[in-house]
């Protein structure tokens, strides 16, 4: 017996209304399945901010307040020094590593819960208005640059900063700027390193540079020497004209103890003493911290000076912040390093 008309539609509204229920659940249980996750991932990016400005804030303390020797800054305070070395040290000689040191040459330690760090001097760096002209020659040349146009790339970066509108020879000023539409020189010192993208010249010579390796390669301090202790693969191979194997040999003899004296880099590598100078082997007193945290894919980067004689003010100042990609591991470096001390420990977990 054939069902009636009304029954037939009454049980295709019922398979009809089945179906959409059982879409509605299906979006209500998909989209309470994605909030879930959106909230882990909020509280996972709170907890890796929170570890990065509490790992950025324990490292500025250390470098602070503890000792500094030719390995980097150390991490407590069971170091008794003795008078004689106290002496040394109120001169400005350098002190003896004693094995416990956070590096300041790039390499990445583990910080705070998943933040990462690394400092680096800015004598690991190049200034490219104070560096030595036979040094800046050859980082042109590595960079891709004429070497012979040394001087000319210092004259654009003078005009690019000084006040007046007089053009130095093969430099350039506004009406060069105008010519190659770009925004005219700022007429004040470089912000930082990547503003020298903006200086005519130097912006040709870093085009294929991404931002991370021109802030690791150059800094606006005033230090013409180089510190071999700290200085990158990429600075050392211009600083002493020597290919990348042998930069990573001078690299991975430190590793091992850090230079004492120049004698020590003259001898390994096999130069005549006196034969390169422009470097030393002692950290100074800026530089930059990166902190990020993995697979956040971006790193801060804080330029900070050491103020210690800046009475009534802070212990250190800080010039710039950038955001850069986040950086690899390095084969040349650990790959993750651990401070010898517990300076770093798990903030503890919530009561309850």
């Amino acid at each position: 017996m054939r069902p009636a008309p009304a029954q037939g539609f009454v049980l295709l509204t019922v398979l009809a209304a089945l179906v959409v229920m059982a879409l509605l659940a299906t979006a209500i249980a998909t989209s309470a399945e994605r909030a879930i996750a959106d909230q882990r991932a909020a509280e996972q990016a709170l907890d890796a901010t929170l570890a990065a400005h509490s790992t950025e804030a324990t490292v500025l303390y250390l470098l602070a307040t503890q000792r500094v020797t030719f390995g980097g800054v150390t991490v407590d305070d069971q170091v008794v020094r003795t008078e004689d070395e106290i002496v040394s040290n109120e001169t400005g000689a350098s002190l003896s590593p004693i094995g416990n040191e956070i590096r300041v040459d790039g390499r990445a330690y583990r910080g705070v819960g998943p933040a990462r760090f690394a400092l680096q001097d800015d004598r690991g760096r190049m200034s490219p208005a104070w560096v030595d002209p036979a040094l800046r020659a050859r980082l042109i040349a590595q960079l891709g640059g004429d070497a012979r146009q040394s001087e000319d790339y210092l004259a654009k970066l003078l005009d690019y900063q000084d006040s007046d509108d007089l053009t130095r020879l093969n430099g350039a000023e506004a009406e060069e700027y105008e010519d190659a539409g770009l925004p005219p020189p700022a007429n004040r010192p470089l912000a930082n390193p990547l503003e020298l993208r903006r200086v005519l010249g130097w912006r040709e010579l870093l085009a294929d540079r991404d931002d991370a390796e021109v802030a690791a390669l150059f800094t606006l301090g005033r230090a013409p020497a180089i510190n071999v202790n700290t200085a990158t693969v990429p600075v050392l191979q211009a600083l002493f004209n020597v290919d990348t194997a042998t930069a990573e040999r001078l690299v991975a003899l430190r590793e091992a103890t850090p230079f004492f004296s120049s004698f020590d880099v003259w001898r390994s590598l096999g130069l005549v003493v006196g034969e390169e100078g422009g470097f030393m082997v002692f950290p100074g007193t800026s530089g930059t911290l990166s902190v990020w945290a993995p697979g956040t894919g971006t790193q801060r980067l804080r330029h900070f000076s050491l103020t210690p004689l800046d009475d009534g003010g802070a212990p250190w100042r800080s010039e710039y912040e950038l955001r850069l990609p986040a950086p690899l591991p390095d084969p040349r470096l650990d790959a993750l390093a651990e401070p010898t001390a517990p300076i770093f420990s798990d903030p503890p977990a919530p009561a309850g």
